[in-house]
């Protein structure tokens, strides 16, 4: 790996540069719950950063933080936006780490070649699942497997109202389900990606469980409204689906493409049973099904849960490794 920043005196600012987006900015998902954590976790460790927010900064506020930092750590979602950024940084001589949240090779032919380009010119790229891992190695030799799981580290709560339809639901001798969708959203080729729609469908037909679906844009709701459905129930006001996870008997990942999924690893973390497509590898102990297959759910659905030992990665230990790599 090539270390641009050898030798260079350390500046009096922030030596590393995440670029990424929090909540409330850019709304409840993955990736900012990701960003979030990490930035806490690494003030715990004692790692100085410095964020730029890009969903409230301009794009010449954003190249101004870039040109002030040595190292930039680049986590945003849009394939184009991440190359410029990459291509910006190289041509600065900055260090520059990639993280791909996400399946590589997801999107359409073009946005898909700028996240080759992203990840070959990159010194550091790092994929989440290992479907992209061989990917990115053919790409650049220095690309990493890292897991996107960071445990909260505040549980937060949901509304007194939803945890009031749990008791009576599971009163009624029903199964508690819990799935989340920051919004809605669809992949190239048209299939909706959370897969909700399914899952609406689907429990509605059941008699014996029930769904509650973490919907923080409001945008499945909303598309419901005219719609009498039964056994869902949308929570769009403010809330921590960790929270909700302790209160379910199952969590269901019904996506149509996927990185390394925060919320499975929530789940498995408390114990929970998780059913999951198996659209990219999962870890040890999911119950896997079929997108959109009904007949695979039930399976999983039926399927016996067996806790797994697990031995959670130090995630935060390796990046502030890696950052000081290049410092």
């Amino acid at each position: 790996m090539k270390h641009y920043l050898k030798g260079r005196n350390k500046p009096e600012a922030y030596e590393i540069l995440i670029v990424g987006t929090v909540p409330p900015s850019a709304g409840v998902g993955g990736v900012t719950i990701h960003v979030d954590r990490l930035l806490y976790w690494l003030a715990v460790k004692g790692q100085s950063v410095a964020l730029c927010d890009y969903k409230t900064q301009s794009i010449i506020e954003v190249c101004r933080h870039i040109a002030r930092h040595n190292v930039i750590h680049i986590h945003p979602s849009n394939p184009m936006f991440r190359l410029f950024l990459v291509v910006f940084a190289k041509l600065l001589g900055k260090g520059v780490i990639f993280t791909v949240h996400g399946d590589l090779g997801r999107f359409s032919s073009i946005k898909n070649y700028f996240d080759r380009l992203a990840v070959k010119w990159s010194d550091v790229p790092i994929v989440i699942n290992e479907g992209s891992y061989w990917k990115a190695l053919t790409w650049n030799a220095s690309a990493r497997l890292m897991s996107a799981y960071l445990p909260p580290y505040a549980e937060g709560t949901v509304p007194e109202h939803v945890y009031d339809e749990i008791d009576k639901e599971r009163n009624n001798g029903k199964i508690i389900v819990a799935t989340n969708a920051s919004a809605r959203s669809y992949t190239s080729d048209g299939r909706e990606i959370y897969g909700i729609d399914f899952l609406v469908d689907y429990f509605s037909a059941q008699n014996d469980a029930c769904l509650f679906v973490s919907d923080p844009s409001s945008q499945y709701v909303e598309s419901y409204n005219d719609r009498e459905i039964k056994n869902v129930f949308f929570i769009t006001e403010e809330h921590s689906f960790y929270a909700l996870l302790k209160h379910s008997d199952i969590m269901v990942r019904a996506t149509a493409t996927d990185g390394d999924s925060l919320s499975i690893r929530e789940a498995l973390d408390l114990n929970i049973k998780v059913l999951a497509t198996d659209c990219v590898a999962r870890p040890e102990g999911v119950c896997l099904f079929k997108y959109n297959d009904s007949t695979s759910l039930d399976n999983a659905m039926r399927a016996q849960y067996k806790p797994v030992a697990r031995m959670r990665q130090d995630i935060i230990g390796e990046l502030i490794t890696l950052y000081n790599s290049f410092i």
